[in-house]
């Protein structure tokens, strides 16, 4: 009767899936009941298995669970003995260790598992962000703990409360320390972009050049590349509608700016080569097409973006790649970072592929291809 019972409670599992640089979050719910026993008191149970890792047998909830790689994962456990419970595994579920996550305050236990935020690491620090379901006034708790380099043991590092208005809707936080938070505070002429650089001890609010005039701004996580370029999507509330904008940065998130296509010629490469390509994204950005006939190698014409030269179509460029070290000198390859929007329909984003190459005998350089 006892396997029965336990085989009911497992079916009750809710997932829930949250974005992730690596690997998708997955919260997992499950009925608490006392009489679960561990494995090591009852082999014969089964434990769940989420995407090829079996999960720790343990006698409370199943909060969190996130796996990066194929070997390591951890997950969250709440029971009423132990309080908040971190698992991990670095032999795909085969031997999990435990570490108590060292609560404060009783709404800490009591933590939902869609108010869990956390930043995983296989190697060196690692972070958990705790929330509490708002207060009568609005005021949202928000606790962050921080683990050793070898996550044996955790402390809270921070108390985000008063740092970070509103509700943390995102969080990420690089190994070296560093790291962003978006929240869903709404208030005229500020977007809720936060950064820290001290381990997630300290957090600034990010002085984006945004637009003016605008109700409530949202950010999301910027992707920053190993050589410290990348991008954060605005969205603005204005007038009742909403408008998108990119920001870039190059030093790792320490400032940001609007991009411009002249900073196309900073980049690593023969300075011939990237004006050519500057000169065609802002003649493709423009709809120009009797510069880009001049562009073009030979007679070809690249009809794969076609779609973005419609009427309706305005083509907004908000960051590049930078090109990819070759052996060949003669040829050039870039990836422009676009945001398409559209009267009708829906907006798109996407990397155009621009390839240029050196003409036989000259020093004149033509786009070759786009993909």
């Amino acid at each position: 009767m006892k396997c029965i019972t336990v085989f009911l409670n497992i079916l009750f599992i809710t997932v829930l899936l949250a974005g992730c640089k690596d690997a998708a979050p997955i919260a997992i719910t499950i009925p608490l009941d006392t009489s679960v026993v561990n494995s090591t008191q009852d082999p014969a149970l089964t434990p769940v298995v989420l995407e090829g890792f079996p999960m720790p047998l343990t006698d409370g909830n199943r909060l969190f669970y996130y796996h990066e790689g194929d070997l390591t994962c951890w997950t969250v456990d709440r029971s009423i003995q132990k309080g908040l419970q971190l698992y991990r595994t670095d032999d795909r579920g085969k031997q999990w260790n435990s570490v108590p996550l060292p609560t404060l305050d009783e709404w800490e236990v009591q933590v939902s598992p869609d108010h869990i935020q956390a930043s995983f690491h296989q190697e060196g620090n690692s972070w958990i962000l705790l929330q509490s379901e708002p207060e009568s006034n609005g005021m949202v708790r928000k606790t962050l703990y921080r683990s050793n380099q070898s996550s044996e043991e955790w402390i809270r590092a921070a108390d985000l409360t008063e740092m970070i208005g509103g509700e943390v809707l995102s969080m990420s936080i690089q190994m070296d320390g560093k790291g962003f938070i978006t929240s869903s505070l709404k208030m005229a002429e500020v977007v809720p972009f936060y950064r820290t650089e001290d381990m997630g001890v300290n957090w600034k609010q990010v002085n984006l050049p945004h637009k003016k005039g605008f109700d409530s701004g949202v950010s999301y996580l910027p992707y920053i590349g190993s050589d410290g370029r990348g991008t954060v999507r605005t969205d603005y509330k204005i007038d009742g509608g909403i408008v998108t904008e990119y920001i870039e940065t190059t030093d790792n998130g320490a400032s940001w700016h609007r991009f411009e296509t002249t900073s196309i010629l900073g980049l690593e490469g023969d300075p011939d080569a990237l004006k050519v390509i500057k000169k065609f994204l802002d003649a493709w950005q423009n709809h120009d097409s009797k510069v880009l006939a001049t562009l073009w190698e030979g007679d070809q014409f690249i009809n794969v973006y076609n779609w973005m030269w419609e009427t309706d179509r305005k083509i907004y460029y908000y960051s590049v790649d930078p090109p990819s070290s070759a052996t060949d000198s003669s040829s050039l390859i870039i990836g422009a970072r676009y945001y398409v929007t559209a009267v009708e329909g829906e907006d798109r984003t996407g990397v155009m592929a621009i390839g240029v190459r050196k003409q036989a005998g000259t020093n004149v350089w033509k786009v070759n291809f786009l993909d």
